[in-house]
């Protein structure tokens, strides 16, 4: 029996998969990207590409096909979506990178204004 992968994207961890818990924390890496804290950016776009990587495990688990647990389901290779998702998250793994190794201040600090003269 196939599966496209619809029917048990909503198991996740009920098949021992915790790649679902990715796309949370790259929201969390985006708002602290977007906020500007380097080290959290760094830390959660680290662990979202951790999370990430436990998606493949799932093709090779033995999936459930009915509710009796009788038949298996083998899911098909991924598609293009799925690398999409995967470089959404290099992407914000990168960006959080630019960010951490980036110096604080990009722009030489100015000379202060002079008085006019009257």
């Amino acid at each position: 029996m196939h599966a496209n992968g619809r029917e048990y994207e909503r198991l996740g961890i009920l098949v021992g998969s915790v790649a679902w818990l990715a796309n949370f924390v790259l929201g969390l890496t985006l708002i602290f990207l977007l906020v500007g804290l380097r080290w959290a950016t760094l830390i959660s776009s680290a662990v979202t590409v951790l999370l990430s990587l436990d998606f493949f495990p799932v093709f090779s688990a033995n999936i459930p096909a009915d509710e009796c647990g009788v038949g298996r389901a083998v899911l098909r290779p991924v598609g293009v979506g799925v690398w999409f998702w995967f470089g959404s998250i290099a992407a914000a793994f990168i960006g959080a990178s630019v960010l951490f190794l980036a110096p604080r201040t990009l722009l030489p600090q100015l000379p202060a204004p002079r008085e006019p003269a009257q």
